[in-house]
């Protein structure tokens, strides 16, 4: 009886195995590439959060602080304005800004009464950061001639105030702190118009 062979043939265990390996490791290089892939996307929306918490930050303060009708309290980590709210209006807004840990607030009280009184139970207070990465060194003061007044600030000749933001985002693996400043002439403290 003739035989018959079978043209036909499986896989070897080796070849098996070496097709598993190959497979495993291209899986495991390409879930690291993903992995870094959202952690840069991560890391890059963090940088323009903060970016953009730093502006809306400084904007605020920047205008609040040119349209200053007085200064109340003044010292590196925090500033009291009086800060009319609308033209005309009675009485200015207390509006205080200052940090508390890591969190930039922003504390208005209103007038009330006739001389204006100010009661700390009235104050708003809004945040307008959480990721300050310093408490310290946020203003520096000067006069009208440029000088920079030391502490405790005298709080008739400031003209200029130097707003300086450093915010940074711990929960990051390598944080990078972004820092941002603006100087601001009290408009009512002009004396070159």
């Amino acid at each position: 009886m003739p035989r018959t062979s079978s043209s036909t043939r499986g896989f070897s265990l080796i070849e098996l195995v070496v097709t598993l390996g190959i497979i495993v490791l291209s899986g495991t290089i390409f879930l690291a590439l993903l992995s870094w892939g959202f952690r840069l996307s991560r890391e890059s929306a963090a940088a323009t959060t903060l970016q953009v918490e730093s502006v809306e930050a400084l904007d605020q303060m920047t205008r609040d602080t040119r349209g200053a009708a007085d200064v109340i309290s003044a010292t590196d980590s925090h500033l009291t304005l009086d800060v009319y709210p609308r033209y005309p209006a009675a009485s200015p807004d207390r509006i205080r800004y200052t940090v508390v840990g890591t969190r930039l607030i922003r504390g208005v009280t209103p007038p009330t009464g006739t001389p204006p009184t100010y009661d700390p139970a009235d104050e708003v207070i809004r945040g307008l950061t959480n990721h300050m990465a310093q408490a310290t060194n946020i203003f520096r003061y000067f006069d009208e001639s440029g000088t920079e007044l030391t502490s405790p600030v005298p709080l008739g000749l400031i003209s200029l105030v130097e707003i300086t933001l450093t915010l940074e985002d711990v929960s990051l693996r390598n944080p990078q702190p972004f820092t941002s400043s603006s100087r601001v002439h009290l408009r009512n403290r002009k004396t070159n118009l």
